[in-house]
C-alpha cells in the first residue's frame, strides 16, 4: 500500500511536470491534486517503504519533509499568509486551481493530514513512549475530508 501511495504521488506530480492535467485530476472534475500534496504522497509512501525495510533514517527524513510541507501549508491557511511555496511546482500552469483557496495550495484538510502523516513517520525517532500517538494521528487523518 505504501508503494501505491508513492506511485500515486509520482503520477500526480508528473501531471504538473508534463502539463497533463488528467494525471493530477484523477476524477476528471477539474480539481487536481496540487503539486505539494503529490510530493507529500510520494515522500510519505517512500518513507513507509523505507520504514518497512528498516531504513529508519530515510523514513525519518521523508517524514520530516512531509511534516514541513503540511505544516507550512497549514500555517498559510491559519495565518492567512503566502509563503510563496505553493506555486513552486505548478510550472506556470493555470489548470488545477478550481476550488482551491490559492493556486498550487492544497486545502486545510489535506495540510492537516500531511502534517499528521509526517509526524507519524517521525514518532519512532522520539522513542517508544510516543507509540500511542500513532492511533490518534490516524484518527485525525481518517476524519479529514480530503488531502488535495
Amino acid at each position: 500500500m505504501a508503494a501505491y501511495v508513492a506511485i500515486g504521488g509520482v503520477v500526480s506530480f508528473s501531471g504538473w511536470v508534463l502539463d497533463r492535467p488528467r494525471l493530477a485530476d484523477w476524477g476528471a472534475t477539474g480539481v487536481a491534486t496540487q503539486p505539494n500534496a503529490a510530493l507529500a504522497a510520494l515522500l510519505a509512501g517512500s518513507g513507509l517503504v523505507a520504514a518497512a525495510l528498516r531504513r529508519e533514517r530515510v523514513a525519518w527524513l521523508a517524514g520530516g519533509v512531509v511534516l514541513a510541507i503540511g505544516a507550512a501549508t497549514l500555517c498559510e491557511h491559519v495565518y492567512g499568509v503566502d509563503l510563496g511555496i505553493d506555486t513552486l511546482f505548478t510550472f506556470g500552469r493555470s489548470w488545477g486551481a478550481r476550488k482551491t483557496l490559492a493556486p498550487g495550495r492544497m486545502g486545510p484538510p489535506g495540510a492537516l493530514c500531511w502534517t499528521c502523516v509526517g509526524l507519524a513517520l517521525l514518532l519512532p525517532a522520539l522513542g517508544p513512549r510516543w507509540r500511542g500517538a500513532r492511533p490518534v494521528l490516524g484518527l485525525l487523518i481518517s476524519g479529514s475530508r480530503g488531502s488535495r
